[in-house]
């Protein structure tokens, strides 16, 4: 299921599943904004993840959602991982929505 908008996401950590260069550009702007809506969060690079990796990882986490950021592949391995553990997952536009808020 994906989500749009970060109202639509249940209570809970998010992961944020990213590559490389999602993490370099945004990294810092995430904690912010995180931390003005009081949400524990952890970002997991992509990369060399595999889907079972990252179940581990939101598993860990207690993730309630998890948000991708980044190319066609970090979504394919956001959306495994979300569909095996029948959790939310969303693109990197609900960042956006979360600097507006």
């Amino acid at each position: 299921m994906s989500v749009m908008s970060l109202d639509n996401l249940p209570p809970g950590p998010v992961l944020v599943v990213a590559d490389n260069d999602a993490i370099a550009r945004g990294g810092p702007r995430w904690a912010i904004l995180f931390q003005a809506t009081h949400r524990l969060y952890r970002v997991r690079l992509a990369g060399p993840s595999t889907a079972e990796a990252i179940v581990k990882e939101a598993t860990s986490l207690g993730a309630a959602a998890i948000i991708s950021v980044g190319d066609s592949e970090t979504w394919e391995l956001a959306v495994a991982a979300a569909s095996e553990l029948g959790i939310p997952v969303s693109h990197e536009g609900i960042l956006h929505d979360l600097h507006d808020s």
